[in-house]
């Protein structure tokens, strides 16, 4: 076997400002492979904690050498998210969801930006949120894949649980959103083109590792509820 790699070939590792990944349910979680577990959890211990991913093929660097050779990824053709989960995401723009911003804060310039169902709910009020001002044309016409974020992580979570643990401790999830900002010259289409992992601490962090292991079809109904009653917390099920 070849050396373990050193993590500088198309991988962002510069950590800004992080926000939360995407809760909702539905994609179907992934057979992530555990060599691309691996490259993951590699780079996410050699890089402090945060890595960030080309999210499409087409858009990707070739898969490095110095990975497909260490961690057997020959078959896999790029350094991303698409092609390491083993998705199709061609027909998408952008991962995640648009950049909201509160209406509130909208100047009377602002608005003629926008379209009227971009603005106003189907009774006349005006949105609570809207997407900011300065993308709302970018995103407008945009596919945006707002699961993509959850499939991943629920794939890592769920599938290499015992491994997270192992590796970030029992306190650690590992989560998923679009790229920052800060690390794309400030371009939110282009950070958005990204996926950033990151290990996250918390109370629930467990709770949250061996739901995904459910929804992953790693354990069933009954093990869950058992462990979250044995584990204190029953009080969650019915999140």
């Amino acid at each position: 076997m070849s050396d373990k790699p050193t993590f500088n070939e198309g991988i962002v590792s510069d950590k800004r400002t992080t926000t939360s990944s995407s809760s909702s349910s539905g994609p179907s979680i992934s057979e992530v492979s555990e060599d691309v577990a691996n490259l993951i959890f590699d780079a996410l211990e050699d890089q402090d904690g945060f890595i960030e991913l080309s999210a499409f093929a087409d858009s990707a660097i070739d898969m490095p050498e110095q990975y497909a050779e260490y961690y057997d990824l020959d078959e896999i053709e790029t350094l991303s998210v698409e092609d390491l989960f083993g998705f199709d995401w061609g027909s998408y723009d952008y991962v995640g969801t648009p950049p909201v911003f509160n209406s509130d804060n909208l100047e009377e310039e602002d608005l003629d930006v926008y379209h009227d169902d971009e603005l106003y709910k189907s009774n006349g009020d005006m949105k609570k949120y809207v997407v900011r001002p300065d993308y709302v044309e970018a995103f407008r016409d945009a596919k945006v894949h707002g699961g993509a974020t959850v499939a991943v992580s629920k794939a890592l979570n769920g599938r290499f649980a015992e491994e997270v643990v192992e590796r970030f401790g029992e306190a650690t999830k590992i989560s998923v959103g679009a790229g920052k900002e800060g690390n794309h010259d400030n371009d939110r289409q282009e950070a958005q083109r990204h996926l950033a992992f990151w290990t996250s601490d918390s109370e629930t962090a467990a709770f949250k590792r061996e739901k995904a292991r459910l929804e992953a079809d790693e354990i069933t109904e009954s093990e869950f509820a058992d462990w979250a009653k044995e584990n204190g917390y029953e009080d969650r099920l019915e999140d």
